[in-house]
């Protein structure tokens, strides 16, 4: 058990250090366009910005990850904004959205349930 876990750690460092040269990788290839096209007067000058969002899928598992956060929602101890943040990868103003039309919709179907049951006679 320990082999495979120190196994699992220096995964994991390689990947970590995998993604770091990337993003370095990357962030030059930028800078050389962005360069480029200056002095080509190809494209107008200015700042310019680059996020980089690295799937750790390999090394999280997701399924145990989300069942997790769910029960934290459940006990109160997430909220629904952070949840839908991190399991759906919203920014935090769209996770509110979308959390406001869920809560709409719920809303809407009681009051359409509300009116098709047949109400009782004294």
């Amino acid at each position: 058990a320990t082999e495979i876990k120190s196994t699992k750690q220096r995964s994991y460092s390689t990947i970590v250090d995998v993604q770091k040269a990337i993003t370095k990788m990357l962030d030059g290839l930028l800078y050389a366009m962005d360069v480029w096209t200056t002095l080509g007067k190809l494209a107008p000058a200015g700042k310019y910005s680059a996020t980089y969002d690295y799937d750790d899928s390999v090394i999280v598992d997701r399924s145990a990850q989300f069942t997790e956060d769910l029960r934290l929602v459940t006990t109160q101890i997430m909220s629904k904004v952070e949840f839908r943040m991190r399991n759906m990868r919203e920014d935090e103003a769209t996770a509110r959205k979308m959390l406001d039309m869920a809560t709409a919709e719920t809303e809407e179907q009681a009051k359409m349930e509300q009116r098709m049951t047949p109400s009782e006679e004294i």
